[in-house]
């Protein structure tokens, strides 16, 4: 009695399927659908100098 194992706590260990990447390395799918924040920024700044002040 007393004793202790080494027991992984904190985490679905079990769950992983050995064959297929972990989430984080999968590209997101909506990356090329939506536009960049630059792309945007630029836009912004291009419209703002091609009206009068």
């Amino acid at each position: 009695m007393g004793e202790t194992t080494a027991v992984a706590h904190g985490g679905d260990h079990g769950s992983r399927s050995w064959g297929k990447p972990p989430l984080a390395a999968l590209p997101p799918q909506d990356r090329t659908a939506s536009p960049r924040p630059r792309c945007i920024a630029i836009a912004y700044c291009l419209a703002r100098s091609a009206i009068p002040a």
